[in-house]
């Protein structure tokens, strides 16, 4: 197996990644009730709440697009393409260590669905982490 296609297996399976992430982010205002939670704020706050939530998943989304449509960009190198792999790669070490740090583990939804979805995503943010890190290596060491 050679490392181009062992890094562009990587790409694909990080875009794949990126989308599994949007699809746990679609279900998100049904099963936590949004509809109910976001009437007791402001509305203005509640605007700005749901503007967040559609900016992150644009991003999630773009990254999983680039991952997978724009591999060879990515990896030919290149100041872009090193740029790009730094923003992901921070992006996601970024939010597990919200994860850890910001969120508490009693604030999470109780039951054994919530503990497995929130396992898996967290493995999955892992998995990104390292998946954009061994890429960005490729190309700057």
């Amino acid at each position: 197996m050679s490392t181009d296609y062992f890094l562009n297996l990587i790409l694909i399976l990080a875009g794949l990644a990126n989308f599994a992430c949007i699809g746990a982010g679609i279900q998100i205002p049904k099963v936590l009730d949004w509809k109910n939670d976001l009437q007791k704020i402001h509305p203005f706050s509640r605007k700005i709440f749901l503007n967040y939530y559609f900016y992150v998943g644009l991003m999630i989304f773009s990254w999983g697009v680039i991952s997978l449509f724009l591999r060879k960009e990515l990896l030919a190198g290149g100041p872009l393409a090193i740029a790009i792999l730094v923003i992901m790669l921070l992006f996601w070490l970024i939010r597990i260590v919200v994860d850890f740090f910001f969120f508490d583990a009693t604030d999470w939804p109780k039951g054994k669905y919530f503990q497995f979805g929130h396992i898996i995503l967290t493995g999955t943010f892992f998995c990104l982490v390292v998946a954009y890190s061994i890429v960005l290596s490729s190309l700057v060491f």
